[in-house]
């Protein structure tokens, strides 16, 4: 498995016009709806950024062309409020601009353990906690998940990319992966720049839903579990 990390883009697009922010609208099938909002022209006006979106249009010229033809699904947990809800819109509709097929799903959970499970999990992944996981919290953790697999496996095509966001929908790579040949991306947005204890603990008990990613990202090299 490879581990790679993006430091913070000198093209800050969940940055800019912090002060639109929209409630996305969640359909029957857990499908985001995204509102149209800034286009790269809106980003290129403003004079800070002018050169480096002429740089990132620069560079993504290869990688758009091996996208042709597939689309890419993004997967979190929430489809409001966090910064991953925050940021997938922005991203999305630069990406729609250039031409690539972009979609957004969310997990949904009617099991309240799965929320105080995940919780825990973020909390240790920071650090706090007790870290202590047993048998039940996996067997919450994998049910949860595998309950929303039909829906995702009815939009995802072969050959298309998955990205899945931070813990909560993470053992969905292996459950995709029995039905789907598609490559999958773990991207890790939370961490702690040491090792302790807990950390270590909760990467254990996330060690098993490893195996069937393709690659990582995380934020920044130091969240990189040892």
């Amino acid at each position: 498995m490879d581990y790679h990390h993006f430091l913070p883009l000198k093209f800050p697009f969940h940055n800019l016009f912090v002060s639109y922010r929209e409630s996305p609208k969640l359909d029957p099938m857990q499908k985001i709806t995204v509102k149209p909002g800034a286009k790269i022209d809106d980003y290129k006006a403003y004079g800070a950024l002018y050169s480096s979106v002429l740089d990132f249009l620069e560079k993504a010229k290869a990688p758009l062309m091996a996208l042709e033809g597939r689309t890419i699904w993004m997967i979190n947990s929430t489809a409001i409020g966090g910064g991953v809800a925050e940021m997938l819109p922005s991203q999305m509709r630069i990406l729609r601009e250039l031409g690539v097929s972009i979609e957004w799903l969310v997990i949904e959970a009617t099991d309240p353990r799965f929320f105080d499970l995940t919780k825990r999990i973020h909390n240790a992944i920071h650090g706090s906690g007790d870290g202590v996981f047993t048998v039940e919290d996996r067997e919450i953790y994998e049910t949860v998940n595998k309950n929303n697999l039909p829906e995702a496996l009815k939009l995802i095509h072969e050959g298309d990319i998955v990205v899945v966001h931070d813990p909560q929908p993470m053992p969905l790579a292996a459950m995709i992966k029995k039905e789907k040949n598609v490559p999958i991306i773990w991207r890790c947005h939370i961490g702690l720049e040491e090792d302790t204890a807990i950390t270590d603990a909760v990467w254990e008990f996330l060690r098993p839903y490893t195996q069937d990613y393709d690659h990582f990202v995380f934020s920044i090299p130091s969240y990189v579990p040892k």
